[in-house]
């Protein structure tokens, strides 16, 4: 990355400009960018560890059972692709997914664009809004 010798994953992440966060096979968040953190408004201790349905509010995560053990979730784009990438070490690009979210101003059906990669036992998740 321009000649400035080894970086670390952190520093990686944070020179993209559009949001990036790296999560496990369970997409429970490890780390994220700066990007990340605006797109969801919150900070990086609020959201460490949590599922990413909990960060990014869908209204399923909320559900008795909780993110990624509902009937919805079994649909989620999301968390299939990153589950996808996580087996078979292939990335995916630009793949549609839809969210129902919880906003300060209620319930909103968010349309996003989302592109996986394998990173040793994690997936880097890019998520932009479509």
């Amino acid at each position: 990355m321009g000649g400035r010798g080894p970086v670390s994953l952190k520093e990686f992440i944070n020179e993209f400009g559009f949001p990036v966060v790296l999560v496990n096979s369970n997409v429970e968040l490890i780390d994220a960018n700066q990007e990340a953190l605006r797109f969801v408004g919150k900070d990086l201790d609020q959201i460490k560890g949590q599922l990413g349905g909990e960060v990014l509010e869908c209204i399923y995560a909320a559900e008795p059972g909780g993110c990624g053990n509902t009937v919805c979730c079994k649909a989620c784009t999301i968390r299939n692709s990153v589950n996808s990438t996580h087996h078979t070490g292939k990335p995916l690009v630009d793949v549609d997914a839809y969210q129902d979210i919880m906003t300060k101003d209620g319930l909103r059906r968010v349309h996003l664009k989302i592109s996986t990669v394998k990173s040793a036992d994690s997936v880097l998740l890019k998520i932009v809004t479509a």
